[in-house]
């Protein structure tokens, strides 16, 4: 970690300039929960709207990787990761790489990487995705990500506020990835340098999860490499959630289903999760279909319900918890040959 870089306390401390902190103030302040009235009993749903709305706010700059806005959104992440807890890897939050195209100016990113130690099997990790990176700014375009994915990473933030309430089974590794969009770097980037890959049992990704409204489906892909799955989904369905939790997206979209080429989407390979799978690491893939807002300058929070988001974070929290329960030896056995 530089000179310039924040420092990291256990005192749960906190933003790296006094110029950002007073922006964090005025943004925090101003946010809306004029949808949320009924909601605002639930402490981590209120702290997951709210990092959505400031990670997908025009001051981010679309947080596009390399840029200003991509810097900002950073602290912010992890500022909050201080403040929940989460353990710093090797001394730091941040873990930089770059990326040699064969032509061009090299990638440089960074991944957001925090820890909360497991109490009954602590060598072993699952670890938690969601990319932080979107588009980069167009004349005075701003492509905020609200869905695409402030959504995810106000959940993966969701999940480290809930693995603060009770020791979980296995460590949890909390990574913000950055350069997904130009073709899932931060997560190759990530895997590529981390020491204990026989130590991780599984990954929970998140990526656009808040945009269900229409059809009050959460998508989860992952069954083939996780079977136990089937059991997750009848246990969300039978709870009494409003919103459906949908085994799916374990394919390419076929052609003929697809009516857009928006829609023709190869699922396995559609985010982070895709270096996991290919690693023969079990997955969870949590998201909704795609939309008409999806990678245009209309993908603002305004557009999210927050009721849905809601419930869509509920059903990952007891996703995350039906999947920390299973035993170790259901994970080592599902774990498969490196893949191309």
């Amino acid at each position: 970690m530089s000179r310039n870089s924040r420092c990291y306390s256990k005192l749960r401390f906190c933003i790296r300039t006094f110029q950002l902190g007073l922006w964090l103030v005025a943004s925090t302040a101003s946010l809306s929960y004029a949808n949320t009235t009924s909601l605002s009993q639930d402490e981590a749903f209120v702290a997951a709207w709210q990092d959505l709305q400031v990670l997908a706010d025009d001051k981010m700059q679309g947080r596009a990787v390399g840029s200003a806005g991509s810097k900002l959104a950073q602290d912010y992440i992890l500022a909050k990761y201080a403040a929940l807890g989460l353990e710093p890897v090797n001394g730091s939050y941040r873990q930089s790489f770059i990326h040699d195209f064969s032509l061009g100016k090299p990638l440089t990113g960074a991944n957001l990487v925090g820890m909360r130690r497991g109490c009954v099997n602590p060598e072993h990790i699952i670890v938690i995705t969601a990319h932080y990176d979107h588009l980069p700014i167009s004349g005075r375009q701003i492509f905020n990500g609200a869905d695409d994915n402030a959504s995810g990473v106000a959940g993966l933030l969701y999940l480290a506020k809930k693995s603060a309430e009770k020791c979980p089974a296995y460590s949890q590794l909390f990574v913000a990835t950055d350069g997904e969009e130009r073709g899932l770097f931060g997560a190759k980037a990530f895997w590529s340098k981390w020491p204990q890959q026989q130590n991780v049992v599984l990954n929970i990704n998140l990526d656009m999860i808040s945009r269900g409204e229409k059809s009050s489906k959460l998508y989860l892909a992952g069954r083939r490499t996780f079977p136990q799955l089937s059991e997750l989904a009848e246990q969300v369905n039978t709870a009494g959630y409003s919103v459906k939790l949908v085994l799916a997206h374990d394919q390419r979209t076929p052609l003929a289903r697809a009516r857009t080429t928006l829609e023709q989407i190869d699922w396995p390979n559609a985010s982070d999760h895709a270096i996991f799978r290919r690693a023969g690491i079990p997955y969870c893939y949590y998201g909704v279909d795609t939309h008409p807002q999806y990678h245009t300058v209309d993908d603002d929070w305004q557009r999210i319900e927050p009721a849905f988001f809601q419930q869509a974070l509920a059903i990952i929290a007891t996703g995350w918890q039906f999947a920390d329960s299973q035993p170790l030896a259901v994970y080592q056995q599902l774990r498969k040959e490196p893949s191309d």
